[in-house]
């Protein structure tokens, strides 16, 4: 997943709204652990970021820069760009959210905002955190980062996988998903939003070979997510450790 998804700096919005703006589901997960998660992956990918503030449920970000006249190179005002994480108990699961705030304040005193960024960018970022902890699906091909007048060209059907099994081959071209256009809709398909790689349904493809076009009915295969060693794991410790079987040393090995 490129960065750059997720920062198109002057395409962002302040606003005074409480949760996030874009919203994603993660499932069977503890909130605090989710928060840790994202804040120990964000930092790291983002050096420049400072961090700002923690509530149970929000984690503040910021980057600050000088404002230039481009003409005169004079600083004219400061920008200070927020990321705003939401994390949201809900039962079981987490709601995460994100909210990016760009304010810039003039010398002059005035103060203004920009436009928001895109709710499909956004969330394609959250899914870098939600695929640690939810079990995704593969239909085992892979594509043409160009989309062409027509689809996505498949570059490699891998061996033994849903599309392999289901008779398609490299060379030919997606047209569209469950009915949806994937011209239309480039930055879904790419991103696998479509299909969306957390359900594990069936999907109807629509391929076109030198055959002419067919609708082929693919069922991903499963890709078990790392939380879910990590809570086996857990579990294991748990029952050695009341069963009084787990010393030092395998506490040391997790």
């Amino acid at each position: 997943m490129k960065k750059t998804a997720l920062f198109t700096l002057g395409l962002l919005l302040a606003t005074s709204a409480c949760f996030a703006d874009a919203k994603i589901e993660v499932k069977d997960v503890d909130a605090a652990y989710l928060q840790k998660y994202v804040m120990d992956n964000f930092h790291q990918d983002y050096p420049d970021y400072v961090f700002e503030s923690r509530t149970a449920e929000k984690v503040v970000y910021s980057e600050k820069k000088s404002l230039l006249n481009k003409k005169k190179d004079q600083v004219i005002g400061k920008a200070r760009h927020e990321v705003i994480f939401t994390t949201v108990q809900q039962g079981d699961d987490v709601v995460l959210g994100i909210e990016q705030n760009q304010i810039n304040t003039y010398n002059g005193g005035n103060t203004e905002t920009t436009k928001p960024s895109e709710e499909i960018d956004d969330k394609i970022f959250l899914n870098q955190y939600r695929a640690f902890f939810n079990d995704t699906y593969s239909f085992g091909f892979s594509i043409d980062p160009k989309v062409g007048k027509e689809g996505v060209a498949i570059l490699n059907v891998y061996l033994n996988g849903p599309m392999a099994k289901a008779g398609v081959t490299k060379g030919s071209v997606i047209t569209a998903v469950n009915g949806v256009s994937v011209v239309d809709n480039a930055k879904a398909f790419q991103n696998a939003l479509l299909p969306d790689q957390f359900d594990g349904a069936p999907a109807t493809f629509s391929i076109k070979s030198k055959a002419g076009v067919k609708n082929v009915v693919v069922t991903p295969e499963l890709k078990e997510c790392k939380y879910t060693k990590i809570k086996q794991a857990r579990a294991r410790a748990e029952k050695e450790r009341a069963e009084g079987k787990r010393g030092i040393e395998s506490w040391l090995k997790l």
